[in-house]
């Protein structure tokens, strides 16, 4: 019986912390390949209306950098400004 509890706990531990990750990371964070390095984020609102920024920067080959544009269908505002 006493096994059984542990083995629940552990299972319960495992899937909390799995779906916090899962819960509470952006979908831009999320979606960063693992090799990126030097990942910075911020954000703020402003409580109560609807005012929000969320910044993200993080270290990417160039490759890697057109893959996840790709993926989440990001485009530059101006083209020009595309630094390779």
């Amino acid at each position: 019986m006493k096994k059984r509890v542990t083995i629940g706990l552990l299972v319960a531990t495992v899937f909390l912390l799995l779906g916090r990750y899962y819960l509470f990371e952006w979908p831009l964070r999320r979606a960063l390949p693992w090799s990126a390095s030097s990942i910075h984020e911020h954000s703020w609102d402003d409580g109560f209306l609807p005012d929000y920024t969320y910044h993200l920067r993080a270290d990417l080959s160039c490759d890697q950098y057109m893959n996840y544009a790709s993926r989440l269908d990001l485009h530059p505002h101006d083209p020009a400004q595309l630094r390779l």
